[in-house]
Parts: C-alpha cells; sequence; structure tokens
C-alpha cells in the first residue's frame, strides 16, 4: 500500500538483521498480509519500530491491524536509529486475518528524500484456542512478512 522502501543493514539502521521495511510515503503506506490462523483463538503480535538512522525527525505514528483490532502506536524520531518493541493481542475470529502496519507520515530527511518509521522483527504468538489446542509461533520478518504480502496479495 503506498510507497514503502526495503533498508539494508549495510547503508541504513535495521533493528534485527539485515532488511527491514520503511513506511515512507503519507498518503498512507503499508504493508498487509492476510495470515491463516486459527479461528476463535487468541494470539499476540509483537514488531519493533524505528526510523533508519537517516535523519528523519517527527512523530510517527504506526497503526497496527490484526484481525478486528487496530491500534495505533506512537514513536518520537530523533532520526539517529533508534527501535522501540511494541505488541499487541487480538482473537482471530476467522480462518483468514488480516494483518497490516500503516502510516500516514509525511516526514523528509535532510537530504529532503521522503521518509518515515521503520517496521520489523515481526512475531507472531499462538496464546489459546476455545479447544485448548497448543499452536506453533510464527516468527516472521519484516521483509518475509512484505514477501508474503506479494504472494498472497
Amino acid at each position: 500500500m503506498g510507497t514503502v522502501k526495503y533498508i539494508d543493514s549495510k547503508h541504513y539502521h535495521v533493528p534485527v538483521g539485515k532488511a527491514a521495511i520503511e513506511l515512507v510515503s503519507g498518503a498512507p503506506s503499508g504493508i498487509l498480509a492476510n495470515t491463516i490462523l486459527t479461528k476463535d483463538s487468541t494470539y499476540k503480535l509483537q514488531f519493533t519500530i524505528g526510523d533508519a538512522n537517516n535523519s528523519c525527525i517527527g512523530d510517527f505514528i504506526v497503526y497496527a491491524q490484526a484481525g478486528p483490532v487496530i491500534q495505533n502506536f506512537s514513536v518520537q524520531s530523533s532520526g539517529k536509529g533508534f527501535t522501540e518493541r511494541f505488541s499487541m493481542q487480538f482473537g482471530a475470529f476467522s480462518s483468514l486475518t488480516p494483518i497490516s502496519f500503516s502510516s500516514f507520515n509525511q516526514s523528509r530527511t535532510s537530504e529532503n528524500f521522503s521518509c518515515g518509521p521503520v517496521i520489523d522483527n515481526i512475531v507472531l504468538d499462538f496464546i489459546q484456542a476455545s479447544s485448548q489446542i497448543r499452536q506453533p509461533s510464527l516468527a516472521v520478518s519484516s521483509l518475509v512478512f512484505s514477501l508474503l504480502l506479494f504472494i498472497f496479495a
């Protein structure tokens, strides 16, 4: 959705691993994947928000949606490569559950390039099912999450 930028750890601050996604356009920008989950089960979605250490300064608001739950997460960027970990809990009311991250920020670096919040280290953990069947956890880097977006979209 909108414009996203794949960033690598060689040129930018990446919270975990070698790549992440920067949400760069303000009209909005984001990533979306429809995930197959166990209906009527509870999950915890964890993720990292930060900046790419590219002089992108400002208030970043990221909207995370998992199934019917939408939460706003705000961070203050100084453009120097910070990260902050967040989480949210939600119920899967359908076996096909949308998970998305979006931003409406319109920020620019000191070189006047569009920039925005970095999303990385996305982890989806199973908490409980109505039948108490234990499900495995799913850890997805933001790069893999984006690839899933293109495969299933």
